[in-house]
């Protein structure tokens, strides 16, 4: 045997980045669930004669779809995933999850060799240079430049209509509104949403900072879903949208949002990235292989309008149906976990860049892991798609193994009318008094939860199966309005767990959570409202409540998800979902939000 090249011997999947290993088996019912695969095909010992013995990996195999995408096949249960890199789902988990750390302080020079090292490391770059305002200023030694460790809030100007401004973006007043209301321009508009974005995330950073260090509690049960959002075209000679993906995760009980994030890096600079690209030869490469992998390359994004397919999945008439073809868009497409619709009418940002949906579902699993990490048990809800559902296995793998940690699919009807979803609830009722000879509505609460368990139970004989797909789906027997008729799948293992367990982890079954919070979006907030759109001369949409920069959609979503969670009060308790979870003691003032370095 001829000795092998460096080439032949480099890592089969990439190596693992910050114990991010994501490149295993996703499927929890195989004994390869979350095992490891070998990184090397040739180890590094030499037989008697000089030459690399071959080992075979006895879990896995690596094939591709295609010439750039490897994916990585399970010997046991023979499914296959994408690889990824590890290093992209460490950038992305650390994008989303930068407002829980401090920022360095650099040189704002960008063109200054020492604009990305920090006074922090390495303090000899930088001359002391007095104080501002009580704040230490610096200067750096190499391009002289002055800046200081104070916030933005000196230089704010008319500082008595800041929480006036928050009030009106929670209240779904557009721009114009917002500018006629106040006396502003449109362009202390948007410096002041920038400034109160900065303000909310270091209000926030001190709240979620709890979750990692000291919050505790039995269980959760939580829900995830995401949304569709266009940005509008800035140029008449480009009339194409850019779209965003966003995923979000809330707790079905309090309310409480633990994230909200969008595919979307406003500081990724795409000529610098495109640059970079050439530069190293990374189009030759696997896509795992390369620098920039969680982005959307120029020429990968344009292949990938060239091979577009329709892959949105069609109402099939049925929720049956609609889970069926739910399966049969996923199985058709290229990357069965890119959710993207890359056709010609849209294009990537002009001066950010896109990221690979899966790498930001993942980002967002591996944040909540670690904010999560002193919950007893985590029950997971998730809307039908399987980068929702893989993301999740491989952030919280560990825990599923270790049986802290489960997660179903949830697939509900949202087109019924009010006699439809009447009609089911009668029936429901109808079916309990045949089970019970009691009247549903002369029932105490206990009777009534023991009478829907009773029938979940029964349903759990009739579990319905899907050709190619592992998730056994069972009909929940109880309508309710929000959610008259909907279906629902584990997928982790459940079998270990009591017929009553089983029962009880159906029946709290819901995306209500997440679903509540996008539908108040909606409502308050003009940026996230369902799109009226007009067609243009050149087959083009325009979105009327759509904004022209993406990068609003994170702050806007990011203030409005802070006054969700702290400052607006449920109806019935006179509650926040902050208080539930136990975050806050009372409802928190816009003031100490905007001027949390105050209080």
């Amino acid at each position: 045997m001829s000795k092998k090249s460096f080439q032949e011997n480099e890592p089969r999947v990439p190596e693992s980045v910050e114990g991010i290993q994501v490149n295993s088996c996703k499927n929890p019912l195989c004994a390869n669930f979350n095992v490891e695969p070998l990184l090397y095909k040739y180890n590094n010992k030499n037989d008697s004669n000089g030459q690399s013995k071959v080992t075979q990996d006895p879990n896995y195999t690596i094939g591709a779809y295609g010439k750039q995408l490897p994916v990585i096949k399970c010997r046991a249960c023979n499914e296959f995933t994408p690889i990824k890199s590890n290093q992209g789902i460490f950038e992305e988990k650390s994008r989303l999850g930068a407002y829980l750390t401090d920022k360095d302080l650099t040189c704002p020079n960008i063109d200054c060799d020492n604009h990305h090292i920090s006074v922090s490391k390495l303090p000899t770059a930088y001359y002391r240079a007095g104080t501002t305002n009580n704040n230490q200023r610096y200067q750096c030694k190499l391009c002289k430049k002055t800046f200081s460790t104070g916030n933005k809030r000196r230089k704010q100007l008319r500082p008595e209509i800041n929480k006036q401004l928050y009030i009106n973006l929670v209240n779904k007043a557009p721009v114009n509104r917002c500018c006629e209301m106040l006396g502003i321009r449109p362009q202390t508009y948007y410096d002041k949403v920038d400034w109160l974005y900065e303000q909310a995330q270091g209000f926030v950073q001190n709240r979620e900072l709890k979750l990692l260090q000291n919050f505790e509690t039995d269980r959760l049960y939580l829900s995830t879903d995401r949304q569709v959002h266009n940005s509008n075209w800035l140029s008449r000679d480009d009339k194409r949208n850019t779209e965003l993906l966003a995923i979000g995760t809330a707790d079905n009980r309090s309310g409480y949002v633990f994230g909200w994030h969008f595919n979307y890096d406003p500081s990724m600079n795409p000529t610098v990235v495109e640059q970079e690209t050439l530069l190293l030869n990374d189009y030759d490469k696997k896509v795992p292989q390369r620098k920039h992998a969680r982005l959307w390359l120029e020429r990968d994004f344009e292949k990938a309008q060239q091979t577009s397919l329709n892959n949105k999945a069609q109402s099939q008439g049925s929720l049956i149906g609609d889970v069926a073809a739910k399966y049969s868009v996923e199985q058709g497409r290229f990357n069965p976990e890119a959710a993207e619709t890359v056709d010609n009418t849209v294009k990537t940002p002009n001066d950010s860049m896109l990221v690979h949906s899966e790498y930001t579902m993942s980002g967002h699993f591996h944040l909540l892991k670690d904010m999560l990490s002193n919950v007893g048990k985590v029950r997971f809800y998730l809307d039908q798609e399987a980068g929702i559902k893989n993301a999740f296995m491989s952030s919280f793998g560990e825990r599923v193994v270790d049986n802290t940690a489960d997660a179903f699919y949830v697939r509900a009807s949202k087109d019924l009318t009010v006699n439809q979803k009447e009609a089911l609830i009668h029936q429901s009722h109808l079916r309990i008094r045949a089970m019970t000879g009691t009247s549903y509505r002369q029932m105490s609460a206990q009777a009534k939860e023991q009478a829907v368990l009773r029938l979940i139970v029964e349903e759990m004989d009739n579990l319905v199966r899907f050709p190619k797909n592992p998730e056994r789906w069972l009909r929940y027997p109880f309508a309710k309005k929000p959610e008259p008729e909907k279906l629902v799948a584990a997928i982790t293992d459940i079998s270990g767990l009591s017929e009553i367990h089983q029962a009880r982890l159906y029946k709290n079954a819901s995306l209500h959570g997440i679903d509540r919070f996008f539908m108040q979006a909606r409502r308050r907030m003009y940026i996230f409202e369902r799109p009226f759109s007009s067609g243009s001369n050149a087959n083009r949409t325009w979105y009327g409540y759509s904004p022209y920069n993406p990068e609003n959609y994170i702050k806007m979503a990011e203030l409005f998800r802070l006054f969700y969670n702290y400052i607006h009060v449920g109806e019935r308790d006179g509650k926040t979902p902050a208080m539930r979870l136990g975050l806050a003691k009372g409802p928190v003032s816009y003031e100490k939000i905007i001027y949390f370095d105050q209080y």
